[in-house]
């Protein structure tokens, strides 16, 4: 994005509940050129070859305290280190707004989306009616315009719908930023 954080004409300069909110840019797309679309194309044409990926541990102790001074204050509701990962994606893509840009061609042309708000995709195993396991990509709406209270409830109701399999097309579509945790099948990386 063009603007800073701090520029009043950016789009999360507005405030709402204490939440940064984003105004839909009325531009649309915006062409990428120069050095920015030959890195399109290098990404684009590197979609054709194997990659490398690297993990990082990081220490969680402040995080994991935090949530159980929140669990407490909340019982019986309980908030898992899901809840509090997928709200601080959801802000800080609001702060950061590239984070939840993507690209599209026009004409052939490669053309930078910001979009109005964060729609958070949150993969949810479930089971199918055989019996196997696979994953629903719910998307949670405008998840950084949302108080954490409004938030946990929204996500949790996205996950219960998903298990109940009573989620609608709509509820699957639209995603910018997705969120998965291979955790609870024994990974500590995917």
């Amino acid at each position: 994005m063009s603007t800073s954080d701090t520029d009043p004409a950016s789009p999360t300069s507005g405030q709402a509940g204490g939440q940064p909110v984003r105004e839909p840019d009325p531009t649309g797309p915006v062409p990428i050129e120069g050095v920015d679309a030959r890195l399109v194309a290098n990404m684009t044409a590197s979609l054709g070859i194997p990659t490398a990926t690297s993990f990082r541990d990081i220490r969680v102790d402040v995080l994991v305290a935090r949530r159980e001074q929140l669990n407490a204050a909340m019982a019986p509701a309980r908030l898992s280190l899901t809840h509090l990962i997928a709200y601080a994606v959801a802000q800080a893509a609001a702060v950061h707004p590239t984070l939840a840009s993507h690209f599209v061609e026009v004409d052939g042309r490669p053309h930078r989306v910001d979009p109005a708000a964060i729609h958070l995709g949150l993969a949810v195993d479930v089971l199918g009616r055989d019996g196997r396991p696979f994953l629903m990509v719910p998307v949670l709406r405008a998840a950084d315009e949302l108080d954490f209270a409004a938030f946990m409830s929204r996500f949790d109701d996205l996950v219960v719908r998903a298990r109940a399999n009573r989620l609608s097309a709509d509820d699957l579509v639209g995603a910018g930023i997705t969120l998965t945790n291979p955790g609870t099948v024994g990974t500590t990386a995917s």
